[in-house]
C-alpha cells in the first residue's frame, strides 16, 4: 500500500511540475522574438503582433526604408541566448537576458558581439507582449578593425 501511496505522489507531483509549466510565458515570447530577429523575411505585421507600447509605436511608425534596414539580419548568426534575472508582476516582467551572435561579411567571420539587454514585458489581452527592450552593455569581438 505504502509503495501505491509514494507512486501516486511522484505521478502528481510530476504532473503537476509539467501542468505548471507556461509554454507563452514572457521567458518563451523574448525567446521566440529573438530567434525571430535572425531569420530573413521578417515582416512588420508579424513583430506589430509580438509587441506593445513604445516598441509596437516605433515599429508602425518606421517607414518601409527604416523597417527595411531594421529587419535587414542578412550576415548575422545568433550563437546563444540566455535570461539571466526574471523580475514578473501579474502583467508586468522585466527580463534582463543576453543575445551573442556573429557578423559575417561576404561569408568571413567579421566578428561576434555579446549585449545584455532588458526587456519589458506586459500582459495584453492574456498573452505576454514585448513592449520596450534597453541595452545594458556591448561588447564586441574581433580579430580586425570593425568598420560599419
Amino acid at each position: 500500500m505504502t509503495k501505491l501511496i509514494k507512486c501516486l505522489f511522484i505521478v502528481c507531483a510530476l504532473l503537476s511540475l509539467y501542468s505548471c509549466e507556461d509554454k507563452r510565458g514572457p521567458e518563451s515570447v523574448l525567446k521566440r522574438f529573438v530567434d525571430y530577429r535572425f531569420v530573413p523575411g521578417q515582416t512588420r505585421d508579424d513583430m506589430l503582433s509580438m509587441t506593445t507600447g513604445v516598441l509596437n509605436i516605433n515599429i508602425a511608425e518606421m517607414t518601409d526604408e527604416e523597417f527595411k534596414n531594421f529587419s535587414n539580419m542578412e550576415g548575422y548568426k545568433l550563437i546563444s541566448f540566455n535570461i539571466n534575472i526574471k523580475k514578473c508582476e501579474v502583467d508586468q516582467c522585466y527580463l534582463t537576458y543576453i543575445v551573442k551572435y556573429s557578423i559575417s561579411k561576404s561569408n568571413e567571420l567579421s566578428f561576434n558581439a555579446e549585449i545584455k539587454k532588458i526587456a519589458d514585458m506586459r500582459m495584453e489581452s492574456g498573452s505576454w507582449k514585448i513592449a520596450d527592450i534597453s541595452n545594458i552593455k556591448t561588447f564586441y569581438d574581433s580579430k580586425k578593425p570593425i568598420f560599419p
